[in-house]
């Protein structure tokens, strides 16, 4: 019977679960979460810069130049960044790219980047240009990628820009005509113009039509007044007395 050590066991698991899934991530960048929960720390199995698993970082602080959040300082390449309730400062002044694999996502998926009661410094995100979530669909309806309750402002304006360029690729934001295109313009501008000489036109016809009517109107109440004085006898029994309307 071949035996199997649990380092090999955990290789395989790892293997299965990429298996169908594309990613554009080196084959360098370690497979395995860097995670750290206050003093508890699984950093160790990853001394490269990539990562293609998830960062997740819970109740740290910067004391230890060796647990998890001091990690972020390098890290240049991620898929989820996950940080809650540190007492730390993040800094992810070398990250460059984010791709996350969302396939088994459907109906709740989960933010590319949680920081939650975490502050991250200044410059944090400046040389983050790329973004890829595929699928993105579960995205578009959410109508954004992150769950973040406070930041700095600019590196808050890096991640706000590059949402937009991202969800910029959800069906329901891209127009089926482009307004932009010069042909699509003066059609458009023709179309509108038309639809105007139209109501134009309908209210003049209307008006006229209204004037004819009253017109009519007056010339027939004219000719039914009475043109002689007719006489109206009396009540009998009285004396006869011609009365004039």
């Amino acid at each position: 019977m071949t035996s199997f050590s649990s380092g090999r066991i955990i290789r395989l698991l790892v293997g299965l679960s990429l298996v169908g899934s594309v990613s554009t991530f080196p084959a360098s960048c370690c497979s395995l979460p860097v995670t750290g929960t206050g003093g508890d720390n699984c950093v160790s199995h990853c001394t490269r810069k990539c990562l293609s698993a998830e960062y997740i970082v819970r109740r740290q602080s910067n004391f230890d130049k060796n647990n998890a959040l001091e990690f972020a300082q390098k890290l240049e390449h991620a898929s989820r960044i996950i940080l809650e309730d540190n007492s730390g400062t993040a800094n992810f002044d070398s990250l460059e790219s984010l791709e996350l694999d969302a396939s088994n996502v459907k109906f709740f998926p989960e933010p590319l980047i949680r920081i939650r009661d975490t502050e991250v410094t200044e410059n944090s995100f400046t040389n983050l240009k790329t973004i890829t979530i595929t699928p993105i669909n579960p995205y578009c309806e959410k109508g954004t990628i992150f769950d973040i309750d406070k930041m700095k402002e600019e590196p808050r304006k890096i991640l706000k820009n590059l949402e937009k360029k991202v969800l910029a690729d959800c069906p329901s934001n891209k127009s089926i005509i482009d307004f932009s295109s010069p042909l699509v313009f003066i059609i458009s501008h023709v179309v509108v113009s038309s639809c105007w000489a139209l109501l134009v036109a309908l209210y003049c016809l209307l008006t006229r039509k209204k004037k004819k009517e009253c017109s009519t109107s007056s010339s027939q109440s004219s000719t039914s007044k009475p043109t002689s004085k007719e006489p109206v006898a009396a009540a009998p029994g009285e004396n006869y007395v011609f009365l004039y309307k």
